[in-house]
Order: C-alpha cells, then structure tokens, then sequence
C-alpha cells in the first residue's frame, strides 16, 4: 500500500505510541511543529510506521520507503516510545540548491588574491581543517555533503566519512576521486576516527567533534596532511572557536590546542536557515531540501585570526568577521552559486 502521508511535505514526523493516548503525532513544515489532525486519513499509516520502527529494534538508522530516504530515531520517553522520521535527500544537492552564498564560495572555490591578507582557495593546500557550526536543524550535514562533492570531482583523493548515522549517499566515485563512507558504531567518533587515519586518507569528513579525544586527534590530523571537514553544535563562530580550543586543551592548559587550530584551520562557517515569507515550497522538502533560506557568516583564517586564536581571545574575532564580510563582498562582487561549481 503506498504511503500518502510521504507525499506530504514535512522534514521531520512525530509519531506517538498508538496506545498511549496522545494523539497521532506531529510534524514539522518549513521550520514549525503542528499536530497532525485526526482527521487527515494518515491514522493507519502512522501506526503503520511506529511499528516498523520498533520492530526493527534499533535506537537509531536510516531506510527507505518508496524513494523516500529516511532517518530514523526511537526515542523512549514516559508515555512509551516516540519514532522521529526525518526526511533526507536522495542524492547530494547543488550549492544552488542549498542556497548557498555566491560571495563566499567564490572565496572557497578560487581564493582571493586581490585582499589584504589574501585567501588561497581551499584545495590549495590538504593539510587544513574547515568547520561548520550552528543549531540543530541548519543544514550543516547538508552543505558538508556538498563541499566533499566539490572536493572530490576537482582532485583525485580518498576520502573516508565518519557518520552518526550515515545520511546522505557518498560512498564510491566521483568524478576524480572516490569515497569511503561509514557509520560510527562502538567506541564512538573518537575511535572511528583513528580507524579512519590508520588508512591514510586525503580527506575525512567528520560528522560533529563532540569531545576532547575526538577533538585533540582532529587537529592534529589537519596539521598532518590531510583535509578535515567537520561540524560542531554552537551558536556563532566565536563559540565554535572556543569550543575547538578547550575540547582540543589538556590538562596543563589550552596554549596547545590553540596553537593547533591557528596552524591548522581554514575557515569557520556558521550557517542557520530562515523561514522565508515566500510561498511555502513543497517541491523542495519533497526531495529533502528545506524550503527556508540559508543564512551564512564566515570567518576565513589569516595571520590577524591565527593571533587572536593563539592568545586564546576569540571574542576579539567580531570584528575581524565583519571585516572580511565587507573585505569579501567588495573584492567579489555578484556571481551566482552554479559559476562556481
């Protein structure tokens, strides 16, 4: 029986315990939680879902229903169980797709030799570290996804990912180089990652650096030829700075750590995604794309960056942010995302 509700253009369902007494379940659209009305005709399909998900006896994993890819979460609560269905996409978007800045992927991409303290292009040079950070929900997995792409149809590496769970497909070849992808199991990031770097890869896509071994292993890996993309849970840029230096730091202090990231970094980007006033976009969430519009911030590292981080002062970094925000809007002027891919 083919399932309507998945025609439906949610990111992520809430299925309650059919037993418990709460209601259906809930959804989210274009950033916003509703419930799911009784009289949808979706009762049979929800319950049909739950089961599915509890059967299979998992905590965490991702299938796929009728070309739809899903992950899927069985979180215990005190009415029971809750299944969480998050829609994800069936192969890696375009940058156009994510919306992504045209003005600053033109830096990633090309560099930026005209500026003061000028940026070289990310494939420049392997041994750095670039690093997503904002909220849950922003996309970072997504645009990580798209910037392995880029990477491995310009150059002819290995990359090997280290997921929680696995998402997006990037396992196998591109148009240069090809990919090794793998879900975290026993021992967590920290241990998968050694694994990883025991095969020597060009690039590692890291899923988040959540603590301090995963962290201190992470930079040292970028200062010692390989490339590192990963993710981290803050607020805005200065955040993830800190959180890098004191998840990387020791007990004699965080000097070493800092040290690390000022060697090794090449940017922070902190994205978040808005609710647009436009006309909500069903064809978007469908194919597992939001229909909100993503905000970008950057801060690119230079020898200005690389003090402030080995002082241990990222809080003096607004201003450089901002600096190079007008530095890069200046230099690059308009271009649209598809030139620069």
């Amino acid at each position: 029986m083919e399932l309507q509700i998945l025609k439906e253009p949610f990111t992520d369902l809430y299925i309650n315990d059919p037993d418990a007494g709460d209601g259906m379940g809930l959804w989210k659209r274009d950033g916003v939680v509703s419930p799911i009305d009784a009289k949808s005709g979706f009762g049979m399909e929800l319950r049909s879902l739950y089961s599915q998900a509890i059967s299979k006896g998992e905590s965490s994993f991702s299938t796929m229903l009728e070309n739809v890819q899903l992950r899927v979460q069985v979180i215990p609560n005190v009415r029971g169980k809750m299944v969480v269905l998050r829609r994800l996409p069936h192969t890696i978007p375009s940058w156009s797709d994510v919306g992504f800045p045209a003005s600053i992927l033109k830096v990633l991409l090309r560099g930026t030799g005209s500026l003061d303290n000028a940026i070289p292009p990310l494939l420049a040079k392997k041994s750095q570290m670039v690093v997503f950070c904002g909220e849950t929900d922003s996309g970072k997995s997504t645009t990580l996804a798209v910037l392995l792409r880029s990477i491995l149809d310009s150059r002819p590496w290995m990359a090997s990912t280290i997921e929680d769970p696995a998402e997006l497909p990037l396992a196998g070849k591109y148009k240069q180089g090809y990919c090794v992808q793998r879900s975290v199991e026993r021992g967590g990031f920290s241990e998968a990652l050694r694994d990883a770097l025991r095969s020597n890869p060009d690039v590692i896509l890291l899923g988040e650096i959540r603590d301090h071994e995963t962290a201190s292993t992470t930079l040292s890996a970028a200062i010692t030829g390989h490339m590192v993309l990963s993710t981290v849970h803050a607020g805005d840029i200065v955040q993830a700075v800190r959180r890098l230096i004191v998840q990387g730091g020791t007990a004699r202090g965080n000097a070493d750590s800092a040290d690390l990231l000022a060697n090794s970094l090449y940017c922070v980007i902190h994205q978040r995604l808005i609710r647009s006033d436009e006309e909500h976009s069903a064809a978007a969430v469908k194919a597992g794309l939001s229909a909100r519009r993503l905000e970008v911030n950057v801060l690119f590292n230079n020898h200005a960056v690389q003090a402030l981080i080995r002082e241990n002062r990222p809080e003096r970094l607004v201003n450089e942010i901002e600096l190079q925000r007008l530095r890069i809007d200046a230099a690059v002027g308009a271009v649209s995302p598809a030139s620069c891919s």
